[in-house]
């Protein structure tokens, strides 16, 4: 008997905590915030999206710490003119990135919370490419951390979130330009 009532409460155990788990996807329009570049340079938007895991936890009714693990690409095109001539460029940046979020929501109706969350996020570069081939790649720092804030629809199961992201540290190892991430994203996710 007491056997049969630890599988009970061990499987309850268990389905509570998979339950919290869920899978994340969407699409980012990202670009840099660019410091000390020439005139003659204009900075774009590059769309990307946004892949991986997270796990919600409740801590009270209206609080929940929500941390991720996704794989995330950002970047920006580069548009430059000198007179008559022009040129494109476009630089991309792939991260695992660890958000930890801390959300308020609150119900509204039956099924649906809504809310807000915000937190840091930290990053490690994955792979980058430039489609100018003799840019040096070693030029980009390992990794980048920076802050996010956004809102969103949370259902039984699907979740909505729209979000703004920051970067906080300079991509490039030199201090002759800055670049710092930046992002408006939003992903659809689903609670396992």
């Amino acid at each position: 008997m007491k056997r049969i009532a630890f599988l009970i409460v061990f499987s309850v155990m268990v389905t509570s905590a998979f339950s919290q788990i869920g899978i994340r996807a969407g699409v980012n329009v990202a670009t840099v915030d660019a410091q000390k570049l020439p005139n003659f340079v204009d900075v774009g938007v590059k769309v990307g999206y946004q892949v991986g895991i997270d796990y919600d936890f409740k801590i009270l009714s209206f609080l929940y710490f929500n941390p991720a693990v996704m794989y995330s690409t950002k970047g920006a095109t580069f548009k430059y003119s000198l007179g008559v001539a022009t040129a494109e460029n476009t630089l991309s940046v792939n991260y695992i990135e660890i958000p930890v979020d801390f959300a308020l929501r609150f119900r509204l109706g039956e099924d649906f919370k809504m809310g807000v969350f915000a937190g840091p996020y930290f990053s490690y570069l994955f792979s980058n490419s430039n489609s100018n081939d003799s840019y040096d790649k070693g030029t980009y720092n390992k990794t980048d951390y920076g802050a996010e804030l956004g809102v969103g629809i949370h259902g039984r199961r699907f979740n909505l979130r729209a979000f703004y992201s920051l970067g906080l540290d300079n991509l490039l190892k030199h201090e002759i330009v800055e670049y710092k991430n930046s992002i408006i994203g939003v992903t659809l996710g689903y609670r396992l």
